[in-house]
């Protein structure tokens, strides 16, 4: 039951869209009142922040220089700027700010306001001979005034700029390198094309040694979720108008904040129908309005056909000629509001808002005929692959129901084959909005905008439009393998949604409903996928029952009943310790995969009978089993999301082997695969920490889950979820030095496993509970081991590890523990777990060679968990996260040294000291240098010097 691919956003009308999912909300009669919401933490600039605050501190080595801050109006360019300055903490007339203006400003007006603010005897410059020595006597006069203090002076907006103001610049940058000034620059790129009158002089600008710039791009998908977290704080919005406002904003700071507002507000509305934002449509109008009304109107035509559109398809359909379209678009181009596309006749709005500004201007009455106009055309060329999805597009829009049936469906159809899946769930929502909800052509649409979502990985969408149809379906009774597969799916997205008590409910009630229409095989494959969901659930004897109801001419003529079989048998041996029938079911499990047609269907059942071998430590079963379900779904061409996931479960087996590199390299490959499901995010936190402990890897490290997550891990109910979940953070924590914290964290996790059925595959939660209890916790932590001992190698072990760890700190247990765990370990294969048993049992030297020999370094290279834990201080906190080069690198960052000083002091790098220092930052969680100074003193009073 492995989750599919994440979303690629949904091209209906966007603000139609954020309406629609804005969720509850009191209604008011008026319509709208907006607030202005922003976000007040700086998201995804760091790096570029922390190289400014460096080029600050040069300054006092007399090492001055020009940094242009370049990008899209909305960027972040601004923000970015008082971050910096409110970093520097300057004395007042050692900052200042000088602003160019759009459409009055008086010559070199940024500099004389820099010079009024550093120098004010100095901010009158007369008049010179010749332009040269103009410049050069305002370059001049920044460089005295920063002969008394260091300066930092920012120049906003210089696309609004004269060129003097450029070419003073030009000129201070021949002799800044030896000063004590930093002059920052902001400016828009796309303003700056090359017929703007600066574009040569800032192409010379750049040109000098002493100038750098900083080009910012959008925030990256990990960074506008965080943005939008940060920007709505406590206020809520459904998780599909998250993701719209993502993806219409495309990693523009300012687009976020202003969709969000314009999200919230809406949900008091009873209009649903969000406009665009005024200061969107007020910043992209800025640019169109540069444009004559001839080039307007094509541009508005091209915005009819879409954001992307075919420059023959927009002559034909405004009845121009193809050189007065391309002329209009070259000039459009220069202004950056479209782009090339590699191919040479389709262009494209540079950002979906652009597009989404010019169309909104239009009424619906000018529109339609825009539309049919467009359509018209494209159905003389032929509707084929290419042209379907346009085709359903644009006779939707001019409200003919029946072309819009036809073409929205095959565009669909065709989208979901070639995993176009945002398209897909668009054109069967066209469809859908012209058919009557209450007839059986909608619950069909539904299913497959249903199905198609499931593989995008939009659980809460899939289980919705599943709940729809399936309310009708189950009154018909007729076609048993459409609602076989209904149910299969349905069942499937609220398990992964993390909602697996839901998933097994349904099933429960939609077995008898299959049944009862009188089709063998097909209620045979329902019997035999039903109890997957029973045995993951632990109902081992009833799972047992449903099993032996399934016909054996079923399992021997229809693969996928084999396969839903086998895969249940192998996990009920595995919940029932039975080795032997674990170990045959899942070879022939194995031989069905190999030989099946359809081997998509054999990914998800060979691969949970894989885990489930590897929590019995049956390691070489496991290693067989989620090969070939990787192999499979990559021949196969299952959802990327699905593939991900089988490949976390390769990581798995590898880290258990002690193989953390290879583990480390097939997590990052499966990472970039996954979607935002639930199971899915648990299930690579979990990887992440167990390789992340295992390398002392920061990066990986800083997947620890916070209490949102831990709180919906702990809500599944299943402790192969929770449990190293758990486990692992409590490691960590353990190794901050907050051994309270882990313990609590800890009983609670060992408590809620208690009450499920079976524990099996939490091995990092018992023995990180073992290392870290207290003596009063210990009986229930051997509880859950004695629960499963008997259920296979692995298991047995993990309790005499447990009883081993045990005996060594409170001084009772078995003598004979530690040998039987570490010798338990070494026969399925598990390295780190058997160095755990002979460390327990006193064989220190033993232990480090096999934690020297896999290349495990713990955290921060520091003793075992449990050696700290015996106390609830430990001597230095920072040395047990830190390894000792990093504890000395921070030591000296926390003083106030720079990088190069502490790099200097230490004999390193100086890029050393910087990949140091951002591990640090995420192993201690803090942003900034100022922030670590606080921490280190926290933890550890610094030495005097």
């Amino acid at each position: 039951m492995m989750a599919p691919m994440a979303s690629q956003g949904l091209s209906r009308s966007v603000f139609e869209r954020l309406a629609d999912r804005t969720g509850g909300g009191a209604r008011s009669r008026d319509g709208m009142i907006t607030r202005p919401i922003s976000c007040r933490r700086l998201i995804g600039r760091q790096r570029e922040r922390a190289f400014l605050i460096e080029r600050r501190r040069d300054l006092g080595k007399g090492n001055g220089g020009i940094v242009l801050i370049a990008g899209d109006a909305g960027i972040g360019k601004s923000r970015l700027v008082r971050e910096f300055l409110d970093a520097t903490g300057g004395a007042r007339g050692r900052v200042a700010i000088g602003r160019c203006r759009q459409y009055t400003g008086r010559p070199y007006e940024p500099i004389v306001e820099l010079l009024a603010a550093f120098a004010p005897e100095s901010a009158y410059v007369p008049p010179a001979p010749s332009q040269n020595e103009q410049l050069a006597a305002h370059a001049e006069a920044l460089l005295a005034a920063s002969r008394k203090h260091a300066l930092v002076g920012v120049v906003e907006d210089l696309h609004w700029g004269d060129l003097g103001t450029l070419l003073v610049l030009t000129s201070l940058a021949e002799r800044i390198a030896t000063s004590r000034i930093l002059i920052v620059a902001t400016y828009r790129s796309p303003e700056l094309h090359p017929d703007h009158p600066l574009f040569v002089p800032l192409a010379n600008l750049l040109r000098s040694p002493s100038v750098a710039q900083i080009e910012l791009a959008p925030l990256t998908s990990d960074e506008t979720s965080s943005f939008i977290t940060a920007t709505l704080e406590n206020a809520e919005i459904s998780p599909d108008a998250r993701r719209e406002v993502a993806r219409v904003a495309e990693g523009n700071p300012f687009f976020l904040e202003e969709l969000l507002r314009s999200t919230l507000a809406a949900r008091g509305t009873r209009d649903r129908a969000v406009k665009l934002p005024t200061t969107i449509r007020g910043a992209i109008h800025e640019r169109i309005e540069r444009l004559e009304a001839d080039d307007r109107a094509i541009l508005t035509q091209a915005a009819v056909i879409g954001r992307r559109f075919d420059i023959g398809i927009l002559a034909h359909s405004m009845g121009v000629d193809l050189s007065e379209a391309l002329s209009a678009l070259q000039r459009a181009h220069a202004l950056q509001l479209i782009e090339e596309t590699g191919d040479p006749v389709t262009f494209r709005f540079r950002h979906a808002l652009t597009r989404e500004a010019i169309y909104g201007d239009l009424l619906a009455a000018q529109a339609q005929p825009l539309h049919r106009r467009i359509a018209s055309v494209l159905e003389a060329r032929g509707a084929d692959e290419r042209t379907l999805d346009a085709l359903a597009y644009h006779w939707w829009a001019t409200g003919d129901r029946e072309k819009t049936l036809i073409y929205g469906e095959r565009a669909g159809d065709f989208a979901r084959t070639v995993h176009e899946y945002a398209g897909a769930v668009a054109a069967y929502e066209r469809a859908l909005a012209l058919l009557d909800p209450q007839r059986r052509d909608a619950a069909r649409i539904l299913v497959k905008i249903g199905a198609t979502c499931f593989r995008a990985g939009l659980m809460d969408r899939a289980i919705d439009c599943f709940e729809i149809a399936w309310r009708f379906f189950r009154e018909t009774g007729d076609d048993p393998a459409f609602l076989c597969r209904l149910v299969r799916d349905f069942a499937g997205a609220l398990f992964n949604d993390g909602r697996a008590g839901e998933a097994l409910e349904l099933w429960r009630e939609a077995i008898d409903v299959i049944i009862a229409t009188g089709n063998r095989s097909v209620a045979d494959i329902a019997r035999a996928t039903y109890a997957t969901y029973l045995i993951d659930g632990g109902y081992v004897e009833e799972t047992a029952a449903v099993l032996a109801a399934v016909d054996a001419t079923s399992i021997e003529a229809d693969p996928a009943t084999a396969l839903a079989y086998l895969s249940t048998n192998c996990m009920t041996a595995a919940l029932t310790g039975d080795r032997e029938r674990l170990r045959s079911s899942a070879a022939r499990l194995c031989a069905v995969g190999e030989r099946v047609a359809e081997s998509v269907l054999s990914c998800t059942d060979i691969g949970q009978a894989g885990v489930f071998a590897l929590y019995t430590g049956e390691t070489d079963v496991a290693r067989n089993c989620i090969a070939l379900s990787v192999d499979n779904a990559v021949a196969y061409r299952a959802s990327v999301a699905a593939i991900g996931d089988l490949m976390l479960a390769r990581a798995d087996v590898e880290t258990s082997c002690g193989e953390y590199l290879a583990a480390r390299a097939i997590f990052h490959r499966a990472r970039a695969m996954l979607s935002e499901v639930k199971l899915s995010r648990f299930y690579l936190t979990h990887i992440a920490l167990a390789i992340g402990i295992a390398l002392d890897d920061g990066e990986l490290l800083a997947l620890e889950p916070d209490a949102a997550m831990l709180r919906e891990a702990f809500a599944t109910g299943k402790p192969p979820i929770f449990g190293p979940l758990a486990g692992f953070s409590g490691q960590i924590r353990a190794a901050r030095g907050d051994i309270t914290g882990a313990r609590h964290l800890l009983r609670d996790a060992v408590t809620a496993a208690a009450a499920a059925p079976t524990s099996l595959g939490t091995f990092p939660l018992v023995v990180s509970a073992a290392q870290c209890c207290a003596q009063s916790e210990a009986d229930a932590v051997r509880f859950l081991c004695a629960r499963d001992a008997g259920k296979g190698r692995a298991p047995a072990a993990a309790a005499a590890l447990v009883d081993a760890i045990f005996r060594r700190r409170f001084g009772f247990g078995d003598a004979t523990a530690a040998d039987a765990a570490a010798a338990g370990f070494a026969d399925v294969g598990w390295p780190l777990y058997e160095a755990l048993a002979r460390e327990a049992g006193g064989r220190r030297d033993v232990a480090r060679e096999i934690r020297g020999r896999i290349g495990y370094v713990g955290l921060a290279g520091a003793a075992s968990a449990d050696a700290r834990s015996t106390s609830d201080e430990t001597a230095d906190p920072l040395a047990a996260l830190l390894t000792s080069r990093e504890l000395e690198i921070a030591r000296l960052v926390a003083r106030g040294s720079t990088n190069r000083e502490a790099a200097t002091a230490l004999n390193v790098s100086v890029k050393l000291v910087e990949q140091r220092l951002s591990s640090i930052f995420v192993k201690l969680r803090v942003r900034s240098r100022s922030q670590l100074a606080a921490h280190v003193a926290s933890l550890a009073a610094l030495p005097e010097e």
